[in-house]
């Protein structure tokens, strides 16, 4: 036997008015999470850190070891926390072995990089230094690559990479870790 179900025209009305205006919700719910995604994503940007290594000097030779004078600087629109930066060169990647706090000082870990910052302060350099050891003396001088890695406020991470040379571009990458 079938289920025959009568409704007044009043009621069809009625019906059909809750059914249009649950589609409704659900639709602008649906447009509400995508406009939270594209807000949450334009803040990334907006707030996003640049940070890049500069070098200040030439290169200059300390005994064997060869010396690079660099500083930082956030060019972008947002602070940058946890730089570490280096120097690849002949396909060796060096780190910047910052000098902790203690009895003689403060210290110049570069800890975090305020938008339009540049360390150090007051116009000094870092010193990247490469042990003759390690391929110092008979490094291809051309082929050095500055590095920077360091994390936005969202926890993001990011790697900068730019040529010794100002007219190389400059890469920027997300790092997945």
């Amino acid at each position: 036997m079938g289920l025959l179900i009568a409704a007044s025209s009043g009621e069809v009305v009625v019906l059909a008015t809750a059914v249009a205006a649950a589609i409704a919700a659900a639709v602008s719910a649906g447009i509400a999470a995508w406009q939270g995604l594209l807000m949450k994503r334009s803040e990334r940007n907006r707030t996003q850190p640049i940070v890049v290594v500069y070098e200040r000097a030439e290169p200059m030779h300390d005994g064997d070891d060869l010396v690079f004078a660099v500083s930082l600087a956030n060019e972008g629109a947002g602070p940058a926390f946890n730089v570490r930066f280096g120097i690849g060169l002949n396909g060796l990647k060096r780190t910047y072995a910052p000098r902790p706090a203690g009895p003689h000082g403060a210290g110049d870990v570069p800890r975090a990089l305020g938008p339009g910052r540049t360390l150090p302060d007051s116009g000094g350099t870092y010193r990247l230094r490469i042990p003759a050891a390690a391929g110092g003396m008979t490094a291809d001088l051309n082929s050095r690559v500055y590095w920077c890695r360091y994390e936005n406020a969202f926890g993001d991470s990011w790697e900068t990479q730019n040529a010794w040379q100002p007219d190389e571009e400059l890469h920027i990458r997300a790092l997945r870790e």
